[in-house]
């Protein structure tokens, strides 16, 4: 079965850009790897639950960024400034 987990995480950057701007444009790659993830699955999801859960993982990912703007603007901002992934985290660590 995929990971409940992966599939928020896959879907986090669709959901950030949705929340930001009016219109999504890059979730095509974001779709692409929850697809890869969901074919390499045992047992095999219906295409109904494929797509229950990509719903699910893009409602549970915008939920979570509303949930923690100020933090989710700290690290956009780290990220903007091309810090290091160890940065980045050291970031959403001081914003919590």
């Amino acid at each position: 079965m995929v990971s409940c987990r992966l599939a928020v995480v896959s879907m986090a950057g669709l959901a950030a850009e949705g929340l930001r701007y009016d219109k999504v444009v890059g979730q095509s790659a974001d779709l692409f790897s929850l697809q890869r993830l969901i074919n390499r699955s045992k047992p095999q999801l219906s295409r109904d639950q494929q797509q229950n859960l990509t719903r699910w993982a893009v409602l549970v990912a915008a939920s979570l960024l509303k949930n923690n703007t100020k933090i989710h603007e700290a690290l956009m901002s780290s990220m903007s400034q091309k810090l290091s992934i160890i940065e980045c985290i050291e970031t959403i660590e001081k914003s919590i």
